[in-house]
């Protein structure tokens, strides 16, 4: 195993918090895959104090219920660019597998309305998604909300979804969970230098979380998802930034707007003079190649 990590979990932080997350990653470098020969995660826990029993949700095993008084060691059998961990001995889970992938969709009290939005979104994206560009890369993929000011955050086989959208028919749910579910193949699949080169992941996952909804519910719908895009590239206060910078070469709030907005564009232009069955070609073709692998703009 190439990569070990050790998470050691204080009782005082168990006490207080809802939601607990860790995460960590192999190299200093953006560039380098994370993790790409397997995951061993020690979780050491301080049962002095602590609460009780917790759930533990990874991106590297499925712990299911685990007494905080116990090391929990365990192995992941693929390669992972990055470790995640919550935990909360509030979550509740509701599970379905299709094929041969199970989808999790854990929630705190109250939000199982919105675990039922994000489970279906998660299973119909994968499917949608593994028709495009391959094959979903593991076997199980889970969905945990915690709080977090970010609409979600991508981790192998798993997302991390801001816990607000639980409370009820929240409609940019599925938006979310169809654009984390879009990185399991680019930014983990696929790996770029996501802070140098974001636009090769956050980009284009934008672009085909449009073609999620023009395929699931039809080319209106995509069309409107990509209106949504436009507002949001005409937040820029300088919308003629180009796609390419790193993240720390936009000022303000024109990184989102860029990046999140304008960029995608940029893939449904390409899209457009390429035509729709050279498109696909090539976009399988780059996923095949670069599969575990890095991609970058010059390739």
């Amino acid at each position: 195993m190439k990569a070990v990590r050790i998470v050691s979990i204080a009782a005082s932080a168990l006490a207080v918090a809802t939601v607990l997350v860790f995460t960590g990653c192999d190299s200093s470098s953006p560039t380098e895959p994370q993790g790409a020969s397997g995951v061993n995660v020690t979780l050491t826990t301080d049962p002095a104090g602590a609460p009780g029993v917790y759930t533990f949700v990874t991106n590297v095993c499925d712990c299911a219920t685990t007494s905080v008084a116990l090391i929990v060691d365990r192995y992941a059998t693929g390669p992972a660019r990055d470790f995640y961990l919550a935990a909360s001995p509030d979550f509740r889970v509701l599970s379905e597998t299709d094929g041969e992938v199970t989808v999790n969709s854990y929630y705190l009290p109250g939000g199982d309305r919105g675990a039922e939005q994000a489970l279906d979104a998660g299973l119909q994206a994968i499917a949608i998604f593994s028709e495009r560009y391959g094959d979903y890369p593991y076997t199980e993929f889970d969905i945990v909300p915690i709080a977090t000011g970010a609409g979600g955050v991508e981790y192998p086989g798993l997302t991390a979804v801001n816990m607000d959208y639980y409370a009820g028919d929240e409609p940019f749910l599925e938006q979310v969970v169809a654009h984390e579910v879009g990185h399991q193949w680019f930014y983990d699949l696929v790996g770029n230098d996501t802070q140098d080169q974001p636009f090769l992941d956050e980009s284009l996952v934008q672009y085909i979380t449009c073609q999620y909804y023009a395929d699931r519910y039809g080319d209106m719908a995509g069309d409107e998802c990509m209106s949504y895009l436009q507002m949001n590239w005409n937040f820029a206060g300088n919308g003629d930034a180009p796609i390419g910078l790193p993240v720390d070469g936009y000022s303000g709030g024109d990184y989102v707007s860029i990046i999140y907005g304008k960029g995608a564009f940029f893939f449904q232009d390409l899209r457009e003079r390429m035509g729709n069955q050279a498109w696909e070609a090539f976009m399988q073709d780059y996923v095949a190649t670069y599969s575990w692998s890095i991609g970058y703009t010059e390739d």
